[in-house]
This record gives C-alpha cells, structure tokens and sequence, in this order.
C-alpha cells in the first residue's frame, strides 16, 4: 500500500451542466403546489476532476399549506426521488 502526501497540477474546461425546471401547479392563498425536475449531464473530464462522469437526475414535489386561522401560519413539505446512471466497468 501506498500513501500519497499531496498532489498538484491544475485543469481548466467546461465542467458537468446542470439544468432545473419547476412548474407551480397549483397557487392560491391557501395552498400551493410545485413540481421540480432538476438533471446533471456529464459533459465534463471526469480524467481532470472536472465532471463526475455520469447522468444525475431527481425530482421533487413541494406543497405548502397556509391558515389565517392560527395567524397565517404555513406547513410545508417536500418530497423527492433521485436516480444516478451506473458507472460503466
């Protein structure tokens, strides 16, 4: 086995792109209610540490509630689910 101390070099590029869309499906005074869809493409070197080399992808839906009757008072909650592609041998 053997240990590395420390290393050094440096990269420059275009790293992973990230792109989000959220859609309110549903506003009002009382509720609200969104659907986040949130992707990473991997476009950059995963070599020179400038990309990990692999599709990430999630989803998540976010509710909130608000109540005048226990002054204006709001819950939320969010949900998610999240899926990375296998890292190929």
């Amino acid at each position: 086995m053997t240990a590395v101390a420390g290393m050094d070099g440096s990269a420059s590029g275009v790293g992973d792109v990230a792109a989000r869309l959220k859609v309110n499906v549903l506003q009002s005074n009382a509720f609200g209610a969104a659907i986040l869809l949130d992707g990473r493409f991997p476009t950059g070197d995963e070599e020179n540490l400038l990309g990990s080399g692999k599709f990430s992808g999630r989803g998540l839906g976010s509710f909130r509630r608000s109540s005048a009757r226990w002054r204006r008072t709001s819950t939320s909650a969010t949900c998610s689910a999240t899926r990375t592609s296998p890292t190929a041998p």
